[in-house]
């Protein structure tokens, strides 16, 4: 079976799949773990993948190429000004250009978001059928932003409301948070949920080593309303007049001392014992992990979050947010992890003090563990895909 994918996904992690004169290429890392997980469950299972991505660290087309393993990576350079209004209206054309021509070698096309990628198919839709795994909901996030980031989604919001209003798009929801919410604005009713995969590489089988005092881990992709890092810092504080020597530690791009915003929050004296890591490999995520107590997850909403099924795979307990969107459904309504008001310090710090008692910490990691291994696997994820595109045909 050959499968496209149009997505962003992580080039360095799956240069192990290219032939050996295309491992010296520079680091093209993209991101998208979901994605590069489940490409990697269809080579697993023997299936033929080819990607298109596109890079702004290329002035030309290049095409990556291993036993199983394509990667077409398409130069595209965004004017910072059509960025905000226009993005996926001028993306979509030069993807559709690089795909049109190989679509008769394709038995399925899965793009992945609801924003340039699937835009650039969308005329095939009559045709054959086309999948979509929507990985956030653009009308949420749009409403919830700031002004200046209302700048940044108002082209997504557009296009994902543009994109729900055509028929003929298969869709494949991660969680059962995202079906409800494609079931309500398209009306389609069949939507299947196959959720995002863990890595592989982070179960761990066995783990003894727990820090004695609280080390806190937060693996967040933005500083907005949605990520809540604000509360999460306050709840910290008030951890610290419990446990003076506990450590909180920040991953994600906003999240270095280079930022003035995080000068700010530490004038406000909301960062004693913070450690601000930036944006780190996937492998030092895991190292972190496997050194803290716990995660911390204080979104407001996911439509799934890949983060908690990694902790949880490196016997790592969560806490998540019982209102966050597919948090609950993800840690299994509170039996693989710790479920509580991620609005309230004083709950999130009372959660945090509960995960310290031994017994309780690893009821929830041996659910998790056991979880994860039994729901979230790469290859269990990439046969559910396998099994839904043939019931289309």
């Amino acid at each position: 079976m050959h499968i496209a994918i149009i997505s962003d996904c992580n080039v360095e992690y799956l240069k192990k799949y290219l032939a050996p004169k295309f491992k010296s290429i520079k680091a093209i890392n993209g991101g998208a773990p979901s994605v590069t997980n489940t490409i990697e469950g269809f080579l697993s299972l023997g299936h033929q993948v080819t990607v298109f991505k596109l890079s702004s660290l290329i002035e030309q087309k290049v095409i990556l190429q291993g036993e199983l393993l394509t990667i077409v990576l398409i130069p595209y350079k965004a004017n910072k000004f059509l960025k905000f209004f226009a993005h996926s209206f001028i993306a979509a054309p030069i993807i559709r250009k690089e795909i049109r021509n190989s679509i008769h070698q394709f038995d399925y096309i899965h793009a992945q978001w609801s924003y340039e990628n699937i835009l650039a198919i969308s005329y095939l839709r009559k045709k054959q059928p086309i999948f979509c795994t929507p990985r956030d909901w653009a009308s949420y996030i749009f409403k919830i932003s700031s002004l200046k980031n209302k700048l940044m989604w108002i082209n997504k919001y557009i296009v994902a409301e543009y994109i729900y209003s055509l028929n003929n798009i298969h869709y494949i929801a991660n969680s059962p948070y995202t079906q409800s919410l494609i079931q309500k604005r398209t009306k389609q009713t069949n939507i299947p949920i196959i959720p995002n995969p863990i890595n592989d590489s982070f179960l761990v089988e066995k783990r003894e080593f727990y820090p004695e005092r609280p080390v806190l881990l937060s693996i967040l992709t933005s500083y907005d309303k949605r990520k809540n890092c604000d509360t999460l810092l306050v709840a910290f504080n008030l951890l610290l007049k419990t446990y003076p020597d506990a450590q909180l530690h920040l991953v994600g791009t906003p999240y270095t001392e280079e930022n003035p915003v995080m000068n700010t929050l530490k004038k406000q004296g909301l960062l004693k014992n913070v450690i601000l890591h930036g944006s780190i490999p996937h492998n030092k995520i895991k190292e972190l992990m496997l050194n803290s107590s716990m995660l911390i997850h204080p979104s407001t909403e996911e439509t799934f979050g890949n983060t908690l099924i990694e902790a949880m795979g490196c016997k790592l307990p969560v806490i998540g947010g019982k209102n966050s969107g597919a948090v609950p459904y993800v840690l299994n309504h509170g039996i693989c992890g710790i479920l509580c008001d991620i609005l309230s310090p004083n709950d999130i710090c009372n959660s945090i003090i509960k995960l310290m008692d031994s017994k309780t910490r690893n009821q929830y990691i041996n659910r998790g563990y056991n979880y994860v291994k039994e729901h979230y696997t790469q290859k269990s994820v990439a046969l559910q895909h396998i099994e839904f595109y043939k019931s289309i045909r």
